[in-house]
């Protein structure tokens, strides 16, 4: 069971969403909620029935030609830091989501631990010749309009409250941008907007969930992360969570993961996870363009 947020903890579900999210937004943010309508989030564009979700894993760079091979056939999503990536500007994608807080404020204490990385991927946006759709968090639509300044990217705002699992018509106010699913990680948004845009067959890469094991403790009882990311070496930083909360995370991540994958099958869609290597065992695996194999999970 996925945990409400803080807002939809006070009101969980209301008749009149719209007027209510402008009512948290009022309280909760500076920004002017008369314009709502301009930052919030529409269904990303399809131009396919099927969807190449590229997380930033060292796994895709395994599978990244078959993946290429497979370009035609597909819309490509990315997302946070992937503009340092070479395959970046090969697969040029369609829509990129940042979603993480660190990347707007690098004062917060993950931010702190990322600034060079944060930097460098907002400076490689300038590069961008292509169509591109960028999602962000609304409160940040504006900053991100004046910090990048390219006619071939659309901003659009992303909302952060989290969706209830109980919600009668969970499909329509993901729709309407009121809600999102999940905020431990950009792959769950990811997978979100897809089922919003109404992809048939999504291929999963690059989503080796290094997150869950990726970490220990020292003589201190520090905890350290070891980042991994197909587009830089693997770097080890001290984590700012202690380990019950890293703990909580990891759980909430894969709670969110089953909760999309749930409204998949309601919806007649088809994940594929093509990370042999990945820690996950929400999605069946499998090759791009094949027959995914048996999901066979332990119980």
């Amino acid at each position: 069971m996925i945990k409400m947020s803080k807002f939809n903890a006070l009101q969980p579900i209301m008749k009149d969403e719209e007027t209510i999210v402008r009512k948290r937004l009022k309280k909760e943010s500076n920004i002017d909620v008369s314009n709502i309508g301009d930052i919030w989030t529409p269904p990303p564009l399809r131009c396919h029935e099927e969807l190449l979700v590229i997380a930033n894993g060292p796994s895709f760079l395994e599978i990244i030609d078959q993946c290429l091979n497979y370009r035609n056939n597909v819309d490509v999503y990315s997302m946070n830091s992937a503009t340092l990536a070479e395959w970046f500007f090969v697969f040029c994608p369609d829509y990129h989501m940042i979603c993480d807080h660190c990347d707007f404020n690098t004062s917060l204490p993950n931010g702190l631990i990322h600034k060079d990385t944060v930097e460098r991927g907002w400076s490689m946006f300038d590069k961008v010749d292509w169509s591109l759709q960028c999602s962000v968090p609304y409160e940040y639509v504006s900053a991100t309009k004046n910090l990048v300044d390219n006619q071939f990217i659309k901003i659009t705002g992303c909302s952060l409250f989290e969706l209830p699992e109980n919600h009668p018509e969970p499909m329509k106010a993901l729709s309407n941008g009121y809600y999102i699913i999940g905020t431990a990680n950009s792959v769950v948004r990811s997978l979100c907007m897809a089922l919003v845009a109404g992809y048939k067959t999504i291929w999963l890469a690059g989503a080796d969930a290094t997150l869950i094991n990726s970490f220990y403790t020292d003589e201190f009882c520090r905890i350290y992360r070891q980042f991994s990311h197909s587009y830089e070496s693997p770097q080890v930083f001290p984590d700012y969570l202690n380990l019950k909360e890293r703990m909580r995370m990891n759980f909430n991540f894969i709670s969110q993961l089953e909760f999309v994958k749930k409204l998949a099958e309601q919806n007649d869609v088809q994940i594929v996870n093509l990370s042999m290597k990945s820690l996950l065992d929400t999605f069946p695996k499998g090759e791009i363009g094949k027959k995914p194999l048996p999901w066979k999970p332990s119980v």
